[in-house]
């Protein structure tokens, strides 16, 4: 069975099960053996709930819709996918995080039935910039090269981020748009129809796109954003008009005031984007936790797109834990999740960053940073690292069944 590559993922891995095919370049078929499901060129990767969630409500068990021959019905209940955030430095150290190890990450994702890895290429590998001209590093792009490869030939959806290298001193905002556009066509050209979705760097609501420096709401330069985002959007979807865009926004401290900055800061970014990324990161407050679902929800009925969560997760050192293990925090986090259905949760991160003999040796930041992940780097589990991948799993049956009823 032939299985088209531009489509809602959930179908695609339906697909695989012998469940259905799908072709959505542009939007438009679903298919099984009897029936066509239209998707909506406007928005294709959407699946509305029939009902808002209120609050208190737990909707795990809502019915999608979907368009059946044309005709709206309800009956496709499809699952949330999953997958884990990981790190790939092409100048790595050996037994570090370099594409063997990187190999060796997504095929555990593999065999743990996980739909999606993200990863970043780091803005100072790959390409540099002098004297405002992007040069290109082909030796380093060449790990790049061979880890999309092989997710692709792996059946894993890549979740790329992307940011051009940093600006040099008394840098032109007009020049480095420039260079923004050329960067993003290259990777686009490069790496065409095999990233399922593009993020254009990582929390701008919060690093400026230019060099990563952190900056408050209030102080943020917009319209440099702005015209950041849209050239770098533009610049992909010259190459492929289907491509799937986002861009993330940091979820922490999680609380209301991180909400109302996502909601100003995501509206002016709507004719560039086709996909919406929280990072959220509740920690020990199983408050928060327990309002994750309405705040996606509320994000996706305002902006009407898919809602993907590009990160969540807990370290372990450092952060507060409220007498909860990394487990606790990250099953019930997806738990909660769950009741609003984001297309995806991704969580942060499946490695930590450092060897565990070399935490001690590092500033506390180091520590933090170094320690989300639910392996470690000699590649022994955490503790409750079974727990969590549970947590993860899509449930196909219900797929099936709703897909059956339809026919």
């Amino acid at each position: 069975m032939e299985i088209k590559e531009k489509m809602p993922s959930v179908i695609k891995n339906a697909a695989r099960v012998g469940l259905a095919t799908a072709a959505l370049s542009g939007g438009a078929l679903v298919s099984t053996n009897e029936n066509s499901f239209a998707i909506p060129q406007t928005n294709p990767y959407e699946l509305k709930l029939e009902d808002n969630l209120q609050k208190g409500v737990d909707t795990s068990s809502m019915v999608y819709k979907v368009i059946v021959g044309g005709i709206a019905r309800d009956g496709a209940d499809f699952p949330t996918e999953f997958g884990f955030n990981t790190h790939l430095y092409a100048n790595a150290e050996p037994d570090n995080l370099d594409v063997n190890r990187f190999k060796k990450t997504v095929d555990e994702l593999v065999a743990n039935n996980q739909s999606w890895i993200r990863f970043n290429i780091p803005r100072w590998e790959g390409s540099s910039l002098l004297n405002g001209k992007l040069l290109w590093n082909e030796e380093e792009l060449k790990i790049f090269d061979e880890a999309i490869d092989y997710t692709y030939n792996k059946g894993l959806q890549t979740f790329l981020v992307v940011s051009p290298p940093s600006v040099e001193a008394n840098f032109s905002k007009d020049g480095y748009t420039k260079i923004t556009h050329d960067y993003f066509t290259t990777l686009a050209m490069r790496y065409k129809d095999k990233i399922n979705i593009w993020q254009i760097n990582n929390e701008i609501d919060l690093h400026s796109p230019a060099d990563y420096s952190e900056n408050t709401f209030e102080k943020r330069d917009q319209e440099f954003i702005l015209s950041h985002v849209r050239a770098a959007s533009d610049a992909i979807r010259a190459i492929d008009p289907s491509a799937t865009i986002t861009v993330n926004v940091s979820g922490w401290p999680m609380n209301d005031k991180t909400q109302e900055n996502w909601e100003k800061f995501i509206e002016p970014l709507l004719p560039y984007i086709n996909v919406v990324s929280l990072d959220l990161y509740p920690d020990g407050n199983t408050e928060e936790i327990k309002k994750l679902p309405i705040r996606v929800e509320e994000i996706r009925r305002k902006f009407k797109l898919p809602i993907y969560i590009s990160e969540t997760g807990i370290c372990t050192v450092g952060c507060d834990l409220n007498n909860l293990t990394q487990k606790d925090i990250i099953t019930q986090t997806i738990h909660e999740l769950l009741k609003a259905r984001p297309n995806a949760i991704i969580i942060y991160e499946y490695t930590d960053e450092l060897k565990h003999e070399d935490f001690p040796k590092r500033p506390i930041s180091d520590q933090v940073q170094g320690s989300f992940g639910v392996t470690r780097m000699d590649g022994s589990k955490n503790p409750g690292f079974e727990e969590i991948i549970r947590a993860m799993q899509p449930q196909f049956n219900k797929v099936a069944n709703k897909l059956s009823d339809s026919r």
